[in-house]
């Protein structure tokens, strides 16, 4: 039987492309497990149930691409290792097809291609180097930077004034919390925009850059 899992970050990104993919993968809508969870673990609940009670020798789960899976290298590895060898289901991510791990009676007792194994190895650990070094060179960049005596940014290059400082790296843990109240629709974006005495525009660039998962709230 043929399986699907899409998961998205948050509750507000859009699922419905991951779907069709499946669906074009020739996966029934009903056998698709769509969950709204972080990448960064296994524990999720809807996974760990397709995965433990759902999955049965010889079926297949499908995904569009490894980090709908899981970001975490070590932990991908692990996980792969437990629903090819331990389910005895195969693998196919429709938009990365060279990272397919099929699983038969007949190839049981044959390892997976070494060089399969390498590639699935560094595109899980560039997915989660990616994410950890585009915040890592966010988090240097403004601390690289000094301050005139007016309080603005200069460049140590050049000794001018560059572009303000992101709005969402001067905000407290309870600020980023009250945005990230106003994207899951639990208050008004006017109410924000009072509290936090932050502009219209700045919130929705904050709020598609948390969406995108280019920063962390």
């Amino acid at each position: 039987m043929n399986w699907g899992y899409v998961r998205v970050s948050t509750n507000i990104q859009d699922e419905t492309r991951q779907i069709n993919s499946l669906l074009g993968a020739g996966v029934e809508r009903q056998n698709i497990i769509v969950e709204k969870c972080s990448g960064k673990d296994f524990n999720r609940p809807l996974y760990l149930d397709l995965i433990n009670n759902k999955l049965k020798p010889f079926d297949t789960l499908y995904l569009t691409k490894l980090d709908r899976l899981g970001r975490n290298s070590a932990l991908l590895e692990k996980e792969i290792k437990k629903i090819t060898t331990q389910r005895l289901c195969s693998i196919k991510f429709v938009e990365q097809s060279m990272l397919n791990y099929i699983v038969t009676k007949e190839n049981l007792n044959t390892e997976n291609d070494i060089f399969k194994g390498l590639l699935l190895y560094i595109v899980s650990f560039l997915s989660e180097w990616e994410r950890g070094a585009m915040l890592e060179r966010q988090r240097r960049a403004y601390d690289n930077l000094e301050r005139n005596e007016q309080g603005k940014l200069i460049s140590r290059r050049t000794g001018k004034v560059v572009g303000r400082e992101k709005k969402v790296n001067s905000l407290t843990s309870e600020e980023k919390n009250l945005i990230k109240d106003w994207i899951k629709g639990k208050i008004t974006c006017v109410r924000v925009m009072e509290i936090l005495k932050i502009s219209r525009p700045t919130l929705k660039k904050i709020k598609a850059e948390y969406l995108e998962e280019e920063i962390e709230l």
